[in-house]
């Protein structure tokens, strides 16, 4: 009759909310388990061991702080660069972002310094320039900022997200106001 209740999963034992270093801890038997809202993300660690001591609390914020402190380290935004090219092929829609945001993508060559061939991207258009993409036809000469990441595979394009199109076909010129 043991045995039985072995196999049984242990029950939830205690809780933990450290809303200073914005995590949660469960605690069942003698296993814990954190969930810790960072920059990146929601971390979660299967932490072994005893049920969680005042010691071992004091122990993991230490750890929580070093891993926030990594994680905004490792997620600062590179600055954007600005590429001055021709779409490729007509903006299509694509699918919404994370937060739910429209998403447009084309085809995009830029012309870099240094080459004289153009570096050909996919494109993808974030937040409000999907919609000013959309309306745009293949061949548009555009000077786009954005974030690039190169491609790990040899066959695919690197890509380009773009969070803002600085010259576009039909943009008004403000500074002649």
């Amino acid at each position: 009759m043991n045995q039985e209740r072995d196999d049984r999963p242990p029950y939830l034992t205690s809780i933990h909310i450290d809303l200073n270093e914005r995590s949660l801890t469960l605690t069942a038997g003698n296993r814990s388990t954190r969930l810790t809202l960072t920059p990146g993300g929601i971390l979660y660690q299967l932490l072994q061991g005893a049920a969680i001591t005042e010691r071992s609390v004091e122990k993991l914020l230490g750890e929580t702080i070093e891993e926030v402190a990594d994680n905004a380290g490792s997620s600062e935004k590179e600055p954007t660069i600005t590429l001055a090219g021709k779409l490729k092929s007509k903006p299509r829609q694509g699918r919404a972002d994370g937060q739910g945001n429209p998403t447009a993508w084309a085809r995009f060559a830029a012309h870099e310094s240094g080459t004289d061939d153009a570096h050909f991207y996919l494109a993808t258009f974030h937040r409000h320039t999907a919609e000013i993409a959309l309306r745009l036809l293949p061949d548009a000469a555009i000077t786009v900022q954005g974030y690039p990441h190169p491609s790990q595979q040899k066959d695919r394009l690197d890509t380009l997200s773009v969070v803002n199109i600085v010259r576009y076909p039909g943009k008004s010129n403000r500074s002649a106001q």
